[in-house]
Order: structure tokens, then sequence, then C-alpha cells
């Protein structure tokens, strides 16, 4: 739902990752926190102007809508049913701006900029003892599979409508996870063969060829 990284040259592009995430946990809470929905008026505006401010447009809010629209129609049912539409509605705006808010730090940050602000934000952890370069590793590959998963999706649709095989999509479910399996095992062989489920050396002097590779490469 949340789409990756957007190359540009924006002033929000050249902002630093870290104020950034300090951005949107002050955003969400402020947004928890507003007192009634026509707040979040004001807030939904706020985010079109930044989005506009950038190289990003209009689309994306669009877009992110039209995603969300089957869930809020879900709670906003769901709400009325139980305890008010107004509820619901609290519910869905929440929920829509929370996601375009999200959606400006992955359209605009890359994925190495994403791991050292993770490795950054968990700092603290290591002092537990807690690998917190593991932690770093699973939430980098997390965002990195969301375009493999829907390439892998759409290729099994292609396949299928290619050889006339009518309408029943359901049958496009298995090869997907088959081409999303093969993909996770390459990505384990790769990561296994240059050592990265390890944490690099804190010194770049001691870091293997391998590591000194991938501080250097921008994904």
């Amino acid at each position: 739902m949340i789409e990756l990284y957007v190359k540009g040259d924006s002033w929000l592009h050249q902002l630093s990752a870290k104020w950034k995430f300090l951005g949107l946990i002050v955003f969400v809470t402020a947004l928890g926190l507003s007192p009634n929905n026509w707040s979040y008026l004001g807030f939904w505006t706020v985010l079109t102007a930044v989005y506009l401010s950038t190289s990003l447009g209009f689309g994306y809010v669009f877009r992110m809508f039209i995603r969300l629209l089957p869930f809020i129609l879900l709670i906003v049912s769901a709400q009325a049913l139980t305890i008010g539409w107004e509820q619901g509605v609290r519910l869905s705006a929440q929920l829509y701006i929370a996601v375009l808010a999200a959606g400006l730090l992955t359209l605009t940050t890359n994925i190495s900029e994403m791991l050292d602000t993770f490795e950054w934000a968990l700092s603290p952890l290591e002092k537990a003892g807690i690998d917190t370069w593991r932690i770093c590793l699973v939430l980098t590959l997390t965002l990195r599979s969301i375009p493999t998963v829907s390439r892998a999706f759409q290729v099994s649709n292609d396949a299928w409508k290619a050889r006339g095989f009518g309408r029943q999509r359901h049958h496009i479910i298995l090869p997907t996870l088959i081409r999303m399996f093969r993909s996770s095992e390459k990505i384990g062989d790769a990561i296994s063969a240059r050592n990265m489920d390890v944490a690099p050396p804190k010194n770049i002097e001691e870091q293997g060829p391998n590591f000194k590779i991938m501080n250097e490469y921008k994904v």
C-alpha cells in the first residue's frame, strides 16, 4: 500500500531521514489527540500541501485513498452497526491521514537512509544486549519486499491472461507464492554469501569488502 522511494531533489528529499522520522511520530501523535472530526481536514490539507511542494503531486494522495477505500467502508459499516457512524468516520480519517504521512517518509527516503535511521532509533537497545542490526535488516527487507510481492502478482496475472484462462484469478495465488519463495531464497543466499546477517564493525577500516560496498551503495 505504501510505495517506496521516488527519486527527487525537493526539500523533503534533502531533509535528514531522522527529522522526517521524528516529524512523523509527532504528526501521528497529534493526529491521535485531535479533538474532533473537523480537525482532520486541517491535517489532510497540510499533508496535501507537502505532497504538492515536492515532486510527488496530488496523484499519490488520491491513489492512497482509492487503495484504502475498502478498509474505510468496512470500518464505517462496522462502527455504524455498533457505536455509530461518527466513530467510523473518525477512525477512517485517522487511518487515511496516518498512511499519507507515512507515505511521505517512504517516498522521499531511500533504503540505505532508512537503515541508518532504524539503527539510530534502536541504538539504545544495544545496551540491553539486543542485536539491533538484525532488527534493522528485517525492517529493511520488509520494505524491499513490498514491490517484490506486487511484481510477482503482476507477472502471474499477466501470464494467466496471456494463456486465455478466463477470470478465475484465484488460480494465480500458487504461482505468485512460488515466485515469492524463489525471490526470498535468492535474498537469503545473497545475505549468507556476503555475511550480512551480522553487524559490521563500527570502524570503516575494519569492515570487509562486502560491507564497504553496501555502505557505498545507495538503493
